[in-house]
């Protein structure tokens, strides 16, 4: 992918203290060596005396990069890049850092300063989904069918943005009932890992017999990426059955892992409804990537709530039953480099509202994605 560049070979620094000429001289002859583990805990025992420099920054950031431990890289790529910005190398380094560490957005910035022997792709990905949601009682409520299309795609080189279609067709007892949405997220790179998020989602409700009424949320967060950690705010507006709504959230994401191929995340979310009982509630979710690029994730949704949504209001749950719990186990299988399949199972426990009768939901949903 990358080939190692010729300004790695040997530094032409040269300093007035001994001890920065053989520090230079160790990374240097642990990078030849290829000895990636070793000049990283090299890196960092040096940068705890103080002792920083460009070459050493940047060793550092290759041997993490060779290591996989993007995230980490990261860190000694951008520090290199601030005390010599005329060198592309750590740039170069940083672009794929940025990409394989999830944070598109800013190597899409970043882009603008290097050059890259191949086009980025207009067009990031195409999703498709379908799906059955299986009623325990179907007196209160019949099977749920669904289905979704969903792009993401870059604006320019400045940030990206992500398109989701759904329908959503059920019978109940009180009536039946067809859904359309529209959902529109933004995500925008600021400066040093910060991102903010503006979404809506349109939500079209046709409810036989009573009436069509369409209702409106908007969301926005904040999010902070750091080596270890992802940490992010949410707050969400919206306006289902004509009653106001505000949410707001904390999550807080941990790569127990150094290669971050493992993740969890936990999110407790506050929700107010005009004119009833405030909830909070507690998402969480734990998951795992293998060898082979598939993953898998548990998700849990404890606490009890009605009317609230998910995934910076990309999931909706404008339902007047009360969700109880949600659990989910999802698996993603590649397929080719740019082709992937997943599956997601979920169980949910409701009570209804009209009848406060409690019932399960049962879900299957199988999705393909396309990566141009």
């Amino acid at each position: 992918m990358m080939c190692c560049i010729s300004v790695l070979l040997k530094s032409s620094a040269q300093t007035d203290t001994l001890t920065t000429e053989q520090i230079d001289a160790q990374s240097y002859s642990l990078y030849l060596e290829q000895n990636w583990k070793a000049l990283a805990e090299y890196t960092e025992d040096m940068l705890n005396q103080n002792i920083d420099f460009y070459y050493l920054r940047l060793r550092g950031g290759v041997a993490y990069y060779e290591l996989e431990q993007y995230r980490r890289a990261t860190i000694h790529f951008e520090r290199a890049q601030q005390m010599n910005p005329f060198e592309t190398t750590a740039n170069e380094y940083l672009y794929w850092c940025y990409t394989y560490s999830g944070r598109t957005e800013e190597a899409l910035k970043l882009s603008k300063k290097i050059k890259l022997n191949f086009k980025i792709p207009v067009i990031y990905s195409v999703t498709t989904e379908a799906g059955i949601k299986i009623s325990s009682n179907q007196s209160l409520a019949n099977n749920m069918h669904y289905g979704f299309a969903g792009v993401n795609h870059r604006v320019k080189n400045a940030f990206t943005l992500f398109h989701g279609l759904t329908y959503l067709q059920q019978e109940t007892h009180w009536g039946n009932y067809t859904q359309y949405q529209y959902y529109l997220k933004a995500r925008l790179p600021l400066k040093k890992g910060w991102y903010i998020n503006p979404a809506i989602h349109l939500i079209q409700l046709n409810a036989a017999p009573y009436n069509k009424d369409l209702y409106t949320l908007g969301n926005i967060s904040v999010e902070k990426q750091l080596s270890r950690f992802i940490l992010a705010v949410g707050y969400n507006y919206s306006d289902f059955f004509n009653r106001y709504q505000h949410q707001s959230n904390i999550s807080v994401t941990w790569f127990p892992i150094k290669k971050q191929t493992a993740w969890i995340t936990c999110t407790p979310t506050y929700l107010n409804i005009e004119a009833q009982s405030s909830r909070l509630f507690v998402a969480a979710n734990m998951g795992y990537s293998f060898k082979n690029k598939s993953t898998l994730q548990i998700s849990t949704m404890n606490g009890g709530a009605r009317n609230f949504s998910e995934a910076n209001g990309f999931l909706i749950n404008n339902s007047v039953d009360l969700v109880k719990n949600k659990y989910s186990l999802q698996y993603n299988y590649p397929l080719t480099p740019n082709k992937e399949i997943y599956g997601i199972a979920v169980t949910e426990q409701r009570e209804e509202f009209f009848k406060l009768q409690n019932f399960q939901y049962y879900s299957l949903i199988i999705g393909l994605r396309y990566k141009p």
